[in-house]
């Protein structure tokens, strides 16, 4: 596996953390608007291949689907 995938799950797990502390999803429109349209988009693309119910093979035992 090449660096690339790694470090672009680091780089939108940190994201979604810091977007995580500063929104309340549950409560805020706005916030579930962003993550949809900004967010889900990204994971979908490039990290859903391996973590997914989907997956062929579940990496760091982490689901981005559920």
């Amino acid at each position: 596996m090449s660096p690339f995938p790694r470090v672009l799950c680091i780089l939108v797990g940190l994201s979604l953390l810091r977007f995580c502390n500063t929104t309340s999803f549950a409560s805020d429109p706005e916030g579930i608007a962003f993550f949809e349209q900004k967010i889900r988009p990204v994971l979908i693309e490039h990290c859903y291949s391996c973590h997914s119910e989907k997956a062929v093979k579940l990496r760091a035992n982490l689901f981005l689907d559920s």
